[in-house]
């Protein structure tokens, strides 16, 4: 008698979602065109696209900012867009978002102290005692010294220290996923491949799995394991990376794959 393994139920479902907005002037954006998609434990998916092609929309989806017009959110196995917010409390610790704009992320008048203490109070187990808790969140995202960190204020912070900072803010509650939309964006290059050398390491530490937002195709081939490819609110095409930096089938990805490769002979 033979038994068949199961394939491993995947993280987060995403099960033909879509949502529509109401511009100004009454017409209609279809924002997100029945979308489905998955992430594994432990995995990382770049979601990659222009500007305007979704990709916002559709991480305020998955996070149930918003809630889809139809189609369904699935984290660990449990429908979660039909929930109520004080329902969403709890399922959200599963997942945290860091922003593209880290600046406007933060209380300003909260110190890193207060912004972390926060976080963590909102954890399964908060800790006992807060202080040392929060200085191992900083050193985790290698801002040193830690201690000397404590009382700045966010806008005291580099650009880089503050996506650090937020980074720390999400693991706080010990999440499974991590939707970073954007988190590179206007970033050098050597902040750039410090902060993804980081979440990598955060990755192999702790299990996480990434949904990670970006326009940058370089990106999503250096850090990606799977890659999808929105376009006007639609997945033209997904795959592994390697599936589709070699043998692109869409023409929007192939323009896509085509200008990265420009990129890197220029860098080159």
């Amino acid at each position: 008698m033979t038994t068949e393994t199961q394939p491993a139920r995947p993280l987060l479902d995403v099960r033909s979602a879509s949502i529509s907005f109401k511009q100004q002037h009454g017409a209609m954006v279809h924002a997100v065109r029945s979308v489905s998609f998955a992430v594994g434990a432990g995995e990382t998916v770049a979601l990659v696209g222009e500007s305007g092609s979704g990709k916002s929309s559709l991480a305020r989806l998955v996070l149930c900012l918003t809630r889809p017009d139809s189609g369904e959110i699935h984290l660990a196995g449990e429908r979660i867009d039909h929930l109520s917010n004080r329902e969403l409390r709890t399922r959200r610790l599963l997942m945290q978002p860091v922003f593209q704009d880290a600046s406007a992320a933060f209380n300003p008048r909260r110190t890193v102290m207060q912004s972390l203490e926060q976080a963590l109070r909102c954890s399964a187990t908060p800790p006992v005692d807060m202080r040392p808790a929060v200085e191992e969140l900083l050193e985790q995202v290698r801002l040193f010294p830690a201690s000397r960190l404590l009382n700045r204020f966010s806008h005291e912070l580099s650009g880089g220290q503050r996506q650090r900072l937020g980074i720390a803010r999400a693991l706080a509650v010990n999440p499974r996923l991590i939707v970073a939309d954007e988190p590179l964006s206007g970033a050098d290059v050597s902040i750039r491949g410090q902060i993804l050398d980081l979440l990598i390491e955060i990755q192999e530490s702790r299990g996480i799995a990434y949904l990670f937002i970006t326009h940058d195709m370089t990106l999503a081939r250096a850090f990606a394991h799977r890659v999808l490819v929105m376009y006007k609110g639609e997945i033209v095409e997904q795959g592994t990376t390697e599936q589709i930096f070699a043998e692109p089938k869409n023409e929007y990805t192939k323009i896509l794959v085509k200008a990265a490769a420009s990129i890197d002979d220029v860098a080159a």
